[in-house]
């Protein structure tokens, strides 16, 4: 979280610090380091597993964690976050859905306030080299795995692609900024 403010500086945005949302937070990993920096810190999930578990784990009283299943958000007004943080989420939601909730977030922050959220925007080609660069040891094990026993991948986790473009226009249809875009070639 500390390396997302220093990029945020170098761009010279100045954040808020009153309210932040961690879009997506699973069991709340990243909520709470930002709560270090904000006054309140709030991460949603679709999964109420996830969000029991992120309940279970914070040691913070600025967090608090709730379930989302509402694509428009409608658990927040409009214009209440001074920071909204999504990190691993939207690659995983069919980009119609993800285009959605993405104006959603942008609605949901307040004048000045700034969103951050990363997407996987190459093509389905590179998904393998993609793999590889961020689960190299889910990929091993899997081989390792696949030869001993059936792996049932009824509930596998699907990764979307999207094009940069239509993310940049819905971010326009919002009346926001697109201030900066990212394109992460090696994944650290």
């Amino acid at each position: 979280i500390s390396d997302v403010f220093k990029e945020l500086e170098s761009l010279g945005l100045k954040v808020k610090l009153g309210r932040c949302l961690d879009f997506g937070c699973g069991v709340g990993r990243l909520t709470q380091p930002l709560g270090n920096f904000f006054k309140e810190s709030i991460g949603v999930d679709i999964s109420e597993k996830m969000i029991e578990l992120a309940r279970n784990y914070n040691s913070r009283d600025n967090c608090k964690f709730l379930v989302n299943e509402d694509e428009n958000l409608n658990l927040f007004p409009d214009g209440y976050f001074d920071f909204i943080y999504s990190y691993i989420t939207f690659q995983h939601i069919r980009p119609t859905y993800a285009l959605a909730y993405i104006r959603a977030c942008l609605k949901k922050l307040t004048g000045g306030g700034v969103m951050v959220f990363q997407m996987v925007t190459r093509d389905k080609k590179t998904i393998r080299s993609y793999l590889k660069k961020v689960f190299p040891s889910f990929l091993r094990a899997y081989r390792l795995i696949k030869g001993l026993v059936r792996v049932d991948f009824s509930d596998k986790l699907e990764i979307f692609f999207t094009n940069p473009e239509i993310i940049e226009r819905a971010i326009k249809q919002e009346k926001a900024e697109l201030v900066a875009r990212i394109d992460q070639e090696t994944i650290e």
